[in-house]
């Protein structure tokens, strides 16, 4: 499995995001991640971005984010390339809330509880995607069987 983090270069977003890694890569999830400061409005998402890599986005907000359209951007484009999304966010800065993305409130001195919720939300990806090989798997082993079976 793999997870797109999408953070600012302010110091909480760098503690969380490589906190966030520390716990995934520990799993066996790998991280992709772009650690631009800033990226203009008119960035687009090509074809080697690793949203489009990734089996789920993560975006972080604190209050020490420099640029929260790229946080916005990000998530946008998570959303419209349909892919699972959580939004980390500070205590107090964001008040939005949206049908395809799953919102966290962290406190960044206790973020016990949010870890908590990622890992559900990351263990819940990681299970469903390896039902998703399960059934491939299994799908192409009767069509194999089938197949055996029709040259008699």
């Amino acid at each position: 499995m793999k997870i797109y983090i999408s953070y600012s270069l302010g110091l909480t977003d760098l503690y969380v995001a490589s906190r966030l890694a520390r716990e995934a890569e520990a799993k066996g999830i790998t991280v992709l991640t772009s650690q631009q400061p800033t990226m203009p409005s008119t960035w687009s998402v090509g074809p080697t971005h690793p949203i489009l890599a990734a089996d789920a986005v993560i975006a972080i907000a604190t209050r020490d984010s420099r640029n929260f359209e790229n946080f916005s951007h990000d998530l946008q484009t998570a959303v419209g390339y349909r892919k699972p999304v959580l939004a980390l966010v500070e205590k107090g800065i964001l008040g939005q809330s949206s049908d395809a993305i799953q919102y966290i409130e962290f406190d960044r001195q206790n973020m016990g509880q949010a870890l908590a919720q990622i890992n559900t939300f990351l263990e819940s990806r990681k299970n469903q995607q390896n039902t998703n090989q399960w059934l491939v798997a299994g799908g192409l082993a009767l069509l194999a069987l089938y197949l055996f079976g029709q040259k008699k």
